[in-house]
């Protein structure tokens, strides 16, 4: 039986690559590897990106607004990707008629706990976020201080005011949701996500390979009860209703796409990730963690960040240095060439 890979004539792309994509970054969810993948794809195809005037984070908390954005230059923009609260309506507004919107989830108790610890959410109720028991101290509490901070933060980030109890208007939510986006990828099925998105793009498998980035090394993140994880559920009754919605419609496009595809290109991006890895990083093993290649992490207090180094052979290679950028570093990159842009149309 012939076996198509990315490399067979038979697999290659009959469809032109879709260029304009919002993609909805919600935090601790995968997103900033999505949105290393994007900036790599943008900035090698010399697209245009929607980028704040400082920093990397375009108004969150607050709902974006045109405002937060550089101008564009006459080309518009391509590629929405960098943080910000979902207003639909503005963004339709700034990006071309044909965009692709998409988003991430992640499993709502171990997302709250990854929010909690990251931000340091416990530290607003006087508890040490570090603490292996900070999230049972921080829900416990006599004084229930914790009823006064955010819940349901992937609604949140996607537009939605926390619904509290109101079931209707949850599934309302949703439901406006759904027909807002193209494609709600899951971070547990991470490398599936990746194969849809690809896709939806008309992308090849280069183009979705990846490091992970900013993730936690495990001796970081909080065991939970399953006590615990129902109050947690519970708090977060809004995020539970989201995932568990797109959940099903996710793997009603795998379905869709065929699941002995799936199968085969999934393995088939593990092996290509594998090549990259090989060519670019350190064995984890020796990485030093004031190595002078090594791209340093945000680390909360207490909290461990993985980190990548790469291979002496390779720090000159721009694609392996691309590949482990934080937006931090990456922004700035892009955010001169959106300018330089600019600069010739007034020329």
């Amino acid at each position: 039986m012939l076996v198509t890979t990315e490399e067979t004539p038979i697999n290659k792309p009959t469809c032109r690559p879709r260029n304009n994509v919002v993609f909805l970054k919600t935090r601790k969810a995968g997103g900033t590897t999505v949105q290393n993948i994007l900036c790599r794809y943008g900035d090698r195809t010399n697209l245009t990106f929607v980028l704040p005037h400082k920093g990397w984070i375009l108004g969150y908390p607050m709902e974006f607004q045109k405002k937060y954005a550089i101008s564009p230059p006459s080309s518009g923009y391509n590629i929405f990707c960098h943080e910000a609260r979902f207003n639909n309506d503005v963004i339709k507004d700034m990006m071309p008629n044909n965009t692709v919107y998409i988003t991430i989830l992640r499993e709502p108790v171990t997302h709250y706990e990854s929010t909690f610890t990251y931000f340091e959410i416990g530290k607003q109720c006087g508890v040490t976020t570090s603490s292996v028991d900070s999230l049972v101290e921080f829900f416990e509490s006599s004084s229930k201080c914790y009823k006064k901070t955010r819940n349901n933060h992937m609604l949140f980030g996607l537009g939605v005011t926390s619904p509290n109890d109101d079931d209707n208007e949850i599934n309302r939510r949703i439901t406006i949701l759904e027909d807002q986006f193209n494609l709600v990828m899951i971070m547990e099925y991470f490398e599936e996500s990746l194969i849809l998105l690809k896709d939806l793009l008309c992308w090849t498998f280069e183009d979705i390979t990846y490091f992970e980035l900013n993730g936690r090394k495990d001796n970081s993140v909080h065991n939970m009860s399953e006590s615990l994880r129902n109050t947690i559920m519970e708090w977060n009754k809004g995020d539970v209703a989201l995932y568990q919605h797109f959940n099903r419609t996710f793997w009603g496009k795998v379905r869709d796409f065929g699941e002995e595809r799936m199968r085969t290109e999934v393995e088939i991006l593990r092996r290509r990730n594998q090549e990259f890895k090989a060519r670019c990083l350190q064995n984890e093993n020796d990485i030093e963690s004031d190595g002078e290649t090594a791209l340093n992490m945000y680390q909360p207090q207490g909290i461990k960040m993985n980190q990548m180094q790469i291979r002496l052979e390779a720090v000159n290679d721009t694609d392996c240095l691309r590949r482990i950028y934080p937006q931090r570093v990456y922004t700035p990159i892009l955010r001169e060439a959106l300018l330089n842009k600019k600069k010739i149309d007034k020329a």
